[in-house]
């Protein structure tokens, strides 16, 4: 009993996911944390799931099927978890190998569509010529109202589905500055 008098029954002894098989152990964890993400943000999964790969949209639509169908993930039964597992990894062997040397990442990028897990950095080159306006007439472009100038049109753009940087970067320094560090690097690099 709970201090308000309700009722409420014992936690599951066990995590209903899925019986280990065949080496999965890297599946099976990616498959958790995709699984709750899809059920933290389910509106944003939705919103991005038909452009996503076979095994992001396998995953997506038998977590659905659950759902519809009311059952909360403790009373996921083992065997279509297990089945639902099975289907993922059928996908990703077209394009991925899964065994005892696999990676948690390799499997998890795929699993997670493209605009939940990448950043954009859009680099910008600023003109306030009318010859740079001239050369790039894009809707990117930044316009002053009135003027008939660019203030900034688009060079280049990446969706990198990760950044690392040194950790001294941090010290002493705030996010923005992190983020402009990062950008202008990327920039020479790029």
């Amino acid at each position: 009993m709970t201090p308000t008098g309700i009722a409420t029954p014992d936690p599951p002894q066990t995590f209903p996911i899925w019986r280990w098989a065949d080496n999965s152990c890297s599946l099976d964890s990616s498959l958790l944390v995709a699984l709750m993400i899809y059920e933290t943000l389910p509106h944003y999964v939705q919103l991005y799931e038909l452009d996503s790969n076979i095994a992001c949209r396998t995953l997506w639509r038998r977590h659905q099927n659950f759902v519809s169908k009311g059952l909360a993930w403790v009373d996921r039964p083992l065997d279509k978890m297990t089945k639902t597992r099975d289907a993922v990894r059928r996908a990703l062997l077209n394009d991925h190998r899964i065994d005892i040397h696999s990676a948690i990442d390799l499997s998890l990028l795929r699993l997670i569509p493209a605009p939940m897990r990448q950043i954009r950095i859009r680099c910008l080159a600023g003109c306030k010529r009318q010859a740079c306006w001239a050369k790039s007439p894009s809707p990117d472009i930044d316009r002053p109202q009135g003027t008939g100038v660019a203030t900034a049109f688009p060079v280049k753009e990446h969706t990198p589905d990760f950044i690392t940087y040194p950790a001294q970067w941090q010290r002493d320094s705030d996010t923005q500055s992190v983020l402009d560090r990062i950008v202008s690097t990327l920039s020479i690099l790029f």
